[in-house]
């Protein structure tokens, strides 16, 4: 286990150092430049109270488990919020945060360089504790520059839950040119039964 807990810490000092990318900021790295010029994506997010009112932004979402908690390389168990705008971006989010999930996940086939020309992949992660539970995204709104997900934790009506730890995550494809500006981001999470 200590054996398990260096390799991963060694992983992510190594990544920063080499990328300059903090995987578990918060929305402090919007708008922040790497050493290529390009904006950072965003990892984490401000939890509110209540839902933002703003503008409602179009999107098209897929949702998934990923897998349990052990098949996934130390993300934090709370909703964290990728903001994709390149491919590159996304290989690396892939192979540090996903590791032998990528695939399953965020598809780089899908997610190519003539998808990111016009579009940008919002990723949530989230453990919901259990596998019989889902991750339902509601809505994107933005106002005064930053961008709000609303989700839904929906667990079974007949109130059996499972004790397998599951990670689910979505996949929201959003045009560029209606979220360009955000410099913050957060969510509200309700929840409800299936």
């Amino acid at each position: 286990m200590k054996k398990l807990l260096i390799a991963n810490l060694s992983v992510l000092v190594l990544l920063v150092l080499l990328t300059g990318y903090n995987f578990f900021s918060n929305s402090e790295m919007f708008g922040k430049k790497n050493g290529g010029g390009e904006t950072q994506p965003i990892y984490g997010a401000i939890k509110r109270d209540k839902m933002l009112k703003g503008e409602s932004i179009p999107f098209k979402v897929e949702s998934k488990k990923v897998g349990d908690w052990s098949g996934i390389n130390g993300l934090p168990k709370d909703l964290q919020v990728f903001v994709v705008k390149f491919s590159h971006e996304l290989k690396m989010i892939n192979y540090f945060a996903f590791g032998e999930n990528t695939n399953d996940y965020a598809s780089e086939e899908t997610y190519n360089e003539e998808f990111f020309k016009e579009n940008i992949l919002v990723i949530l992660t989230k453990s919901l504790g259990s596998g019989s539970c889902r991750m339902k995204v509601d809505s994107l709104v933005m106002h005064d520059r930053e961008l709000s997900v609303n989700i839904t934790v929906l667990s079974p009506s007949n109130g059996i839950i499972t004790d397998n730890e599951q990670y689910t995550g979505s996949c929201i494809e959003v045009k560029k040119a209606d979220i360009s500006g955000i410099n913050s981001i957060s969510y509200y999470e309700t929840n409800g039964t299936y």
